[in-house]
């Protein structure tokens, strides 16, 4: 899931505008904590989302998620 950069040779107007909404109006940073189960629950879109946590013993965990 890598970014578009506008540094991407013959950039135009228009491509620009297109990086500027797959890069920034379609992506989201959430934070959320978990229930008392250990589940979060959150609305998007269609496609890939990465989500990250960090256990009790502070080490970090992360995995890709497709939503269908």
């Amino acid at each position: 899931m890598g970014e578009i950069t506008s540094a991407a040779p013959d950039n135009d107007e228009r491509g620009q505008a297109i990086q500027a909404v797959i890069n920034h109006v379609w992506r989201c940073k959430l934070s959320v904590k978990t229930d008392k189960d250990g589940r979060v629950a959150f609305r998007g879109f269609r496609g890939n989302y990465r989500l990250s946590r960090q256990d009790a013993a502070g080490k970090n965990h992360s995995a890709l998620y497709a939503l269908r």
